[in-house]
């Protein structure tokens, strides 16, 4: 089975890639099989369309804009995920401890965002954190009425969530969102093996 991360972070309003390509622009990370070695962390690469096997996708994180105007916020009504989302929000409460961080609560808006673009990548067959639209984590949120949106992992084809959290924990970027203390909010979703995790301040 073959594991594909891709890592794109909004740093000052650009977008700053970290992939790391090999020979005749394949991924390197490609060649690696997870199954027989455990070989580098394959983070910074990106999700190659057509590539079989899972896929981590990238992890996203926006600096805090001064400037953005926020949403007014909804009264949020209490979140409750179950199976397999409530097992990746007490998972990755466990890593932020170890890192020093307070737990991340589950915000329902946040929630909606996470499972609307899981379903969505499912559905319409992509794997991207921006829609075919071109509509990132950001407006997503924002459309569910957060106000501070702060970042966002995915992935595809993890069979639970201990999987998802660990192939998360061995990516750079992805366990930079994970263990952001600035982060107080989340949402996760999942979808036919699509997985989306957003982060609120």
């Amino acid at each position: 089975m073959v594991a594909v991360l891709g890592v794109t972070a909004l740093v000052g309003g650009f977008f700053r890639g970290t992939d790391e390509i090999g020979p005749s622009g394949v991924p390197s990370a490609l060649i690696a099989d997870q199954d027989t070695a455990p070989g580098p962390p394959l983070a910074g690469l990106v999700a190659a369309p057509g590539w079989p096997g899972d896929v981590v996708g990238g992890a996203v994180s926006a600096l805090k804009d001064a400037t953005r105007q926020a949403a007014p916020a909804r009264p949020a009504a209490p979140a409750r995920p179950s199976g397999p989302l409530a097992e990746v929000v007490g998972l990755i409460n466990q890593k932020r401890a170890a890192a020093g961080c307070g737990p991340l609560s589950v915000d329902p808006r946040i929630s909606r965002a996470a499972q609307k673009h899981s379903e969505d990548m499912r559905s319409r067959g992509y794997f991207e954190h921006d829609t075919p639209e071109g509509r990132d984590f950001e407006s997503r949120l924002s459309a569910e009425g957060y106000p501070d949106p702060g970042g966002e992992n995915i992935a595809k084809g993890q069979s639970d969530a201990p999987q998802v959290v660990r192939e998360w924990m061995n990516s750079p970027s992805h366990r930079d969102n994970i263990e952001d203390c600035s982060f107080r909010t989340t949402g996760v979703g999942l979808s036919g093996g699509y997985w989306t995790q957003d982060f609120g301040r």
